[in-house]
């Protein structure tokens, strides 16, 4: 989708469709939504004073005034004044561009919601605006033999003031590339376990990267088994698909040299696209492709390195403690926290970063093969520790231990890992918000903050020592499952035993990585979560001024 923002009147320019967002309450129109009423010879003041229009919150009536320059007219409801914030604007401007995609628009011209009458910062108010546009008219198709009405292929945001469009640019560049970043990630997850194992992931994790001008390493097993991986090892074992582990590298240099950019990433997907299987008589390590050098030496520089870890496992049968039926087709998803990792790197160009990033995937298939991982099964991590497989579904954390490890010999000045981990996690909290497990406090409100300002919210949960001994084995150091009873807390809690003294936050997503009904921002399936909150979360790391990023309120404001 192309974005693109220009100075002039709205009135007078080309689109599929123009929207334009109405306050509730009654209060005279202004602005952009004035001046076509007054084009419009008082036609959406009548349908307000009939009722027809009312400016409840997502409320969208379509017009089609005898107007070849602009045949559609999308009017949406962004409610009572009082209440309007950036989170509104960001769900109202995805309603909107979603009617412009369902009646066929194609384009679409808007102002930015908000920025008059309703009281918001412009720029904040323009982020918003083209986020939940390009969220709002996201669909996987690649799949659909009829994939429906034609896409929005084109969102120009309008801004009458020369001065005020030069200000907003920055903060739409930006927030078009978090919210491709989103899309990108949407795009990771939706495809099928056939189509992206984990030496797919690996091959879309370079096209990134070249794109980006970051640097990868793909370690396939020779290398993990000199590193010591044997927990990661171990839950690939039974797939026929070799697991791999992903290093990717920003320096943040050129984009410090250079100043922000606005180049972002878009890789398309391939449906269709299959990957070498194993060799028949049994040899791990035959694709050719999976046989890079070793990983070089990792380079010490605490003040300079972010490292982000994902969860890469782009299918989760449970292995030999195999899940049920039901809902086991979205276990293609499992990698959502890999996806949202590749979609901040996909980004990381339009950012000024003055440190270095490293991602970091785990990447495997849990399958019940012949060579599966067994139950009562003790494997080494990279670290030496040695852990009791109890529940070969408990794999996340395997993958995460050998990547913490790996992180360990960075020497970070902070990490965050992001993953569907545990199902507790989404009794805990529902849909609302993903889980957030740290003792670092100044990296917890960091976090927070920038979830709240980007929309992904988090919820602070405990991570109290009282739960280190239920993780303790009899058989080896730790076993890798226990008690059903605070799972998600257990979880984190195994986790931070590999984490060491590092800075180190985890964030489960296991209940906000799939939606399963349609919201105005997200159409049902794989969601993103995670890219536009870590993003926010480096580009405030980078800047010490607290002025607002990537489209966010500033931090005293509820979004």
């Amino acid at each position: 989708m192309e974005v693109t923002l220009k100075r002039g009147d709205i009135t007078t320019g080309r689109a599929g469709a123009v929207v334009l967002g109405i306050l509730e309450g009654g209060a005279p129109l202004d602005g952009a939504a004035a001046a076509f009423d007054r084009r419009l010879s008082g036609a959406i003041a009548r349908l307000r004073r009939r009722g027809d229009v009312t400016g409840r919150f997502l409320e969208t009536v379509v017009l089609y005034p005898a107007w070849p320059r602009a045949p559609r007219l999308v009017l949406v409801g962004l409610g009572r004044r009082a209440e309007l914030d950036a989170a509104r604007v960001r769900l109202a401007a995805a309603a909107a561009a979603r009617r412009a995609r369902d009646i066929g628009a194609g384009s679409l011209a808007t102002v930015a919601h908000g920025a008059g009458r309703g009281g918001l910062n412009a720029e904040v108010a323009a982020a918003a605006t083209v986020e939940g546009a390009m969220l709002g008219a996201y669909r996987f198709t690649a799949y659909r033999s009829d994939a429906g009405a034609r896409p929005l292929e084109r969102v120009e945001l309008v801004e009458r003031d020369a001065a005020a469009a030069e200000a907003m640019a920055p903060a739409v560049a930006r927030a078009a590339g978090a919210a491709r970043a989103t899309c990108l990630a949407r795009d990771l997850a939706n495809t099928p376990g056939q189509d992206l194992t984990p030496d797919g992931l690996a091959a879309r994790a370079r096209e990134i990267a070249g794109l980006a001008g970051a640097t990868i390493e793909v370690l396939g097993i020779p290398q993990m088994e000199r590193l010591g991986m044997g927990a990661l090892l171990a839950v690939g074992r039974g797939s026929p698909h070799e697991p791999c582990f992903i290093v990717l590298e920003y320096s943040g240099t050129g984009s410090r040299a250079g100043g922000a950019r606005s180049r972002t990433v878009e890789v398309a997907v391939r449906p269709g696209a299959r990957v070498p299987r194993r060799d028949p008589r049994g040899d791990t390590r035959r694709d050719a492709r999976l046989r890079v050098s070793p990983a070089r030496a990792p380079r010490e520089t605490p003040r300079d390195t972010v490292v982000l870890i994902g969860k890469g496992v782009t299918f989760d049968t449970g292995g030999i403690s195999l899940k049920p039926r039901e809902n086991m087709h979205r276990m293609k998803g499992d990698m959502s926290g890999a996806a949202a990792v590749l979609g901040v790197f996909s980004a990381l160009p339009a950012l000024a970063l003055p440190f270095r990033v490293v991602g970091l995937i785990p990447s495997a298939e849990n399958m019940p093969g012949s060579r599966a991982l067994k139950p009562g099964d003790i494997v080494r991590a990279l670290d030496g520790t040695t852990i009791e497989v109890t529940n070969t579904d408990a794999e996340g954390r395997l993958l995460l231990a050998d990547a913490l490890g790996y992180a360990r010999r960075l020497a970070p000045a902070a990490v965050v890992d992001i993953a569907t981990l545990t199902g507790s996690i989404t009794l805990a909290l529902g849909h609302a918000a993903a889980g957030l497990f740290t003792g670092d406090d100044r990296l917890a409100d960091a976090l927070i903050a920038a979830g709240e300002a980007s929309g992904e919210r988090l919820w602070r949960m405990p991570l109290w020592d009282a739960y280190a001994p239920e993780m303790r084995g009899d058989t080896a150091d730790l076993v890798n499952s226990a008690a059903r009873e605070g799972g998600a807390c257990l979880a984190a809690i195994f986790l931070r035993h590999f984490a060491g003294d590092m800075p180190w936050a985890h964030l489960d997503i296991a209940g906000m990585a799939w939606a399963g009904s349609e919201r105005p921002h997200e159409a049902r399936g794989a969601t993103g979560f995670g890219a536009r909150l870590l993003l926010e979360w480096l580009s405030r790391r980078a800047s010490a001024a607290a002025t607002p990023t990537w489209g966010a309120a500033p931090a005293s404001s509820a979004v």
